[in-house]
């Protein structure tokens, strides 16, 4: 696979420092562009960068990761968002990918599952841990027609 370009986006900065480290190890041929501690740096950033993808935390002061998912596919469509939270209830799942994020893992997620998920969702995919896909279908299955 051939490198791929990312930004990495979560207010806490230790947490940062742990996503890129994992990202480090896992997936050399990722070449992190930048870290963003905020929404708004993140969105100057992708403009500024382009980057393939972008790792998108949800809980953020300001914009939250959610809504930074709209705003940046709104401006720029061909990115690659995958969220990478701690947050696994229905709504945040459901207006996340309603945004426009192309995958939802869990920072629990073991470093196995994370790199299968970074090459899915840059192969074309929409990987979910599978606590996530499982609420997925199940909001699915039970939304009135």
């Amino acid at each position: 696979m051939e490198t791929v370009t990312a930004i990495l986006v979560d207010d806490e900065q230790d947490a940062l420092a742990i996503l890129e480290e994992k990202i480090k190890s896992l997936f050399p041929n990722i070449q992190i562009l930048y870290k963003a501690q905020s929404s708004r740096e993140a969105y100057v950033q992708i403009l500024s960068q382009q980057p393939d993808l972008v790792f998108m935390d949800i809980e953020m002061p300001g914009i939250s990761g959610i809504e930074a998912v709209k705003i940046a596919k709104e401006n720029f469509p061909d990115v690659k968002i995958l969220m990478e939270t701690i947050f696994d209830d229905n709504d945040r799942i459901f207006q996340s990918i309603c945004n426009g994020a192309e995958g939802y893992i869990l920072k629990s997620t073991p470093p196995v599952q994370m790199l299968a998920a970074i090459k899915e969702v840059y192969e074309g995919g929409s990987p979910m841990t599978p606590s996530i896909a499982r609420k997925v279908l199940k909001m699915v299955q039970h939304k009135p027609s």
